[in-house]
């Protein structure tokens, strides 16, 4: 027969599981539905694409649009340099830490 208390790392593991799902669903999941809801509908309720019209006709927001993609890539490319030269760089500074070693 078991014992009692075989199942409670059981019991702490899905417990664990159950808040880091719940946390998810509030911070992130509903804020991004509602997000989403908000941009396709008006203030009444009903379906528009209004606001994504408004969003590319005004030019203020279009430079900031471009300016957040020139910046996410230009980061993309610089870590990846980094990445790479620190890749290639390791096994010649620390050549005990080689995987062929």
């Amino acid at each position: 027969m078991r014992e009692a208390g075989a199942t409670r790392p059981a019991l702490w593991r899905a417990l664990g599981v159950g808040v880091i799902w719940l946390f998810l669903l509030v911070f992130l999941v509903y804020p991004l539905i509602r997000i989403f809801y908000d941009a396709v509908t008006d203030e009444g309720g009903r379906f528009t694409l209004d606001n994504f019209l408004g969003f590319f006709r005004d030019g203020f927001y279009l430079r900031a649009l471009w300016k957040s993609l020139i910046l996410g890539v230009a980061t993309v490319v610089a870590s990846s340099i980094v990445g790479i030269a620190v890749a290639f760089l390791r096994p010649w500074w620390a050549p005990s830490a080689s995987p062929s070693s």
